[in-house]
């Protein structure tokens, strides 16, 4: 049978250290290769790119990689690192992170008003969970403003249980001993509507803190 092609590997984790230096982590690979047969995780070698086609490291051993010359400047910039497996049999599909930011964060008090219908302090971002981007996606609209500034954020829903996450740029809090989120929102139509409020730290998992849930009104 012989030496088998590794698996990709998997649960990558970012840490970024927000001073141009940050730590790429995934798990090993298993010792079952991509098409049944053996592998040996102590002779796979890993290759790091980014979503330029960069390549930021080759034949890394082990399961983690300390980065450095990462971008410290504004605005806030997204990459996503992919990390393929490699042994002298071939290599895995590569596996990716999710897109992150680097670069100085905002400090608290932080503002966005979606002022003309254009994000002001960005980047923000809109993933579509359930759905496709044509069907469940967050934009900027120049009306249904609460504070006549011409702007909002607009949730646009075409699938029925279409689902898609606003994701603000970093904004460091740690100065703040009870942070607090405020923001105006409009249900325009009635119907099985929902926003739920999520954080995440450091690029870690979405943590819930709050559903609205909207039948009609605002």
């Amino acid at each position: 049978v012989g030496i088998d092609a590794p698996q990709s590997p998997s649960q990558l984790s970012f840490v970024d250290y927000h001073d141009g230096t940050g730590l790429l982590q995934w798990t090993p690979v298993l010792n079952v290769g991509i098409n049944g047969g053996y592998v040996n995780p102590e002779l796979v070698a890993y290759c790091l790119t980014d979503d330029s086609g960069h390549v930021v490291a080759e034949n890394v051993n082990g399961t983690h990689f300390d980065m450095s010359g990462l971008f410290l400047g504004a605005p806030q910039q997204e990459v996503t690192y992919y990390v393929e497996a490699k042994n002298e049999a071939g290599s895995s599909a590569k596996t990716s992170t999710e897109v992150l930011l680097l670069g100085e964060p905002y400090h608290a008090p932080y503002f966005e008003g979606f002022d003309n219908a254009v994000y002001q302090n960005g980047p923000w971002r809109s993933t579509t969970l359930v759905g496709k981007s044509y069907n469940a996606k967050w934009s900027p609209r120049v009306d249904q403003d609460q504070d006549g500034n011409g702007g909002s954020a607009d949730f646009q829903g075409y699938l029925q249980g279409g689902v898609a996450r606003l994701s603000s740029p970093k904004i460091d809090v740690s100065q703040l001993a009870k942070p607090k989120l405020s923001f105006w929102c409009l249900f325009k139509e009635s119907g099985n509507k929902n926003l739920k409020l999520q954080f995440s730290t450091d690029f870690g998992e979405w943590e819930d803190v709050a559903t609205i849930g909207g039948v009609g009104g605002s």
